[in-house]
């Protein structure tokens, strides 16, 4: 015999952060726009402060970048001329263990490629594009 669920006695679903994130991306925003969900989104102290160095690199590497497939050109991502991010991504993981290679530079790259894909897939699903990406 079936029996129809109590809906009195069901939990309510809540929503995830990972949730409110995706909303926020679908509704063309970056973050939410609901103050409390905000507060889920610590940028300056779970981010910046969290990792301020590795950000430098990155910042340092989006200018490698840019001067090299831009030359004097404002910065920007000019995505066309390199997408292949997840290949990359991984070979700057190999590179990082060779004892010849500068280490630092292989970490950022590696980190930038992952920063980039990341990117790309919030775009996806519905984040607004990057301001510097061409």
């Amino acid at each position: 015999m079936h029996q129809t669920p109590n809906r009195e006695n069901t939990p309510a679903v809540r929503a995830t952060p990972w949730d409110m994130l995706r909303a926020a991306w679908k509704a063309g925003h970056w973050l939410p726009t609901d103050s409390a969900e905000r507060k889920n989104f610590p940028v300056r102290t779970g981010c910046l402060e969290y990792i301020p160095a590795a950000l430098a690199a990155f910042a340092l590497g989006s200018k490698i970048g840019n001067d090299k497939h831009n030359p004097g050109q404002p910065l920007q991502h000019s995505r066309a001329k390199s997408s292949d991010h997840e290949d990359c991504e991984a070979r700057h993981m190999i590179d990082c263990n060779d004892p010849g290679l500068d280490r630092l530079e292989e970490l950022t790259w590696k980190f930038w490629r992952a920063g980039m894909e990341l990117q790309i897939y919030a775009e996806e699903l519905g984040a607004p594009k990057a301001p510097r990406a061409t």
